[in-house]
């Protein structure tokens, strides 16, 4: 088992997106409220980001640009699912910030149907994050160029078909062993 500590910086907005369950708003109040909604906030009162971002962007980054382990594209997204893992499960986005430190705003946008709705979002401009990878059955050369490369073209959060959410990787080191085991 491996174990690095990772570092990533944004470089592009950071769009949270929890999913809003209520009806499309129509008031300015209501569009508040649906902005706030879509921020993850942890039993503290800091925004963070859930592991299934970290891990969701290195298996498309894995898709993308059609990185192997042994055979097949398809074995790698799997072995990233089986024996990757992202810690803490809330990551904290530095510098911690509260909800109040979030930009909220709403945009029309239109559905694939051709129907006009009003999308409430928020975001944040400086953002970045530490964590730890664990991994097993994966050569860290390959998770380093997977998270680098989706960083680059994959980002994580909302819109990111907009190049939001983009970032890249500051640090990569190797847990010793000895720092593993002390409590």
């Amino acid at each position: 088992m491996e174990t690095y500590n990772v570092e990533i910086e944004g470089m592009t907005l950071y769009y949270f997106n929890k999913p809003w369950k209520g009806a499309v708003p129509k008031s300015k109040k209501k569009k508040e409220e649906a902005a706030r909604a879509s921020v993850y906030v942890d039993e503290d009162g800091h925004c963070y980001i859930p592991w299934q971002q970290i891990k969701g962007c290195i298996k498309q980054a894995t898709s993308l640009a059609k990185m192997k382990i042994e055979r097949s594209n398809k074995r790698a997204i799997e072995l990233i699912t089986a024996a990757l893992w992202v810690m803490p499960e809330a990551l904290v986005l530095l510098p911690e910030r509260e909800l109040d430190g979030t930009e909220l705003f709403w945009h029309d946008l239109l559905t694939e149907q051709g129907k006009l709705i009003e999308v409430c979002y928020s975001r944040t401009n400086s953002w970045s994050l530490k964590f730890q990878l664990e991994f097993s059955l994966i050569e860290p050369d390959f998770v380093r160029d997977a998270l680098e490369f989706g960083g680059m073209y994959c980002g994580i959060g909302g819109r990111r078909q907009d190049k939001n959410g983009r970032f890249e990787l500051v640090t990569w080191e190797p847990l010793s062993k000895e720092t593993k085991e002390k409590p």
